[in-house]
């Protein structure tokens, strides 16, 4: 079963300095997430490959292997390039920001930042991205029956009823992930 926007998260926060993992852990476990830290990329990589995420959080510099390498090499993990990467860093200039666009990163917060920016941010990456998944779900539900040999064809949704009812919970879909994609981009990427 595919988890809605609101259920709770699974996420990871990957960081070498042991303030941030405590400050991040309690913040997105207050809402049921469960939360897995990592002290470096490679274990970011490695998590990633044995724990189904809804969420990666990133640090740019860290040892072993930095955010940029790891962003990059859990993007191209099998179906690491669909969830969220948020990369938490204390780089604040354009081209860090743009490196870590190119790897793959969704959002971009500098460092050092409030509990509720991170609050906010991952929890908007995690609803858009399941909202997103949700809707590509119910898209590849639709199958197309002709009534009557040349007779109209009327759009069904596999175990959902007419088209009727699938629009609806497609536009209620396409809605929140409008209403979380112009929340992100007003608060906007540094």
């Amino acid at each position: 079963m595919v988890p809605t926007p609101r259920d709770p998260a699974a996420t990871l926060v990957a960081d070498d300095d042991r303030t941030i993992r405590a400050m991040a852990v309690p913040v997105l476990g207050r809402h049921g997430w469960r939360v897995t830290e990592a002290e470096n990329g490679r274990e970011a990589v490695d998590r990633s490959v044995v724990d189904p995420l809804d969420l990666v959080i990133l640090d740019g510099v860290m040892p072993e292997m930095n955010g940029f390498e790891a962003c990059g090499r859990i993007r191209a993990l099998p179906k690491g390039d669909t969830g969220p990467i948020l990369f938490v860093a204390a780089l604040d200039d354009s081209e860090s920001v743009d490196r870590a666009s190119g790897a793959g990163a969704s959002e971009y917060v500098n460092k050092p930042f409030h509990g509720a920016v991170l609050e906010r941010r991952a929890q908007d990456l995690v609803r858009l991205h399941r909202s997103e998944r949700l809707l590509q779900i119910e898209q590849a539900r639709v199958l197309v029956r002709a009534e009557g040999w040349g007779g109209p064809v009327r759009l069904w949704v596999e175990d959902n009823g007419p088209l009727e009812s699938w629009e609806a919970r497609i536009q209620e879909i396409a809605t929140e992930r409008g209403r979380l994609r112009g929340r992100l981009t007003q608060e906007g990427k540094p």
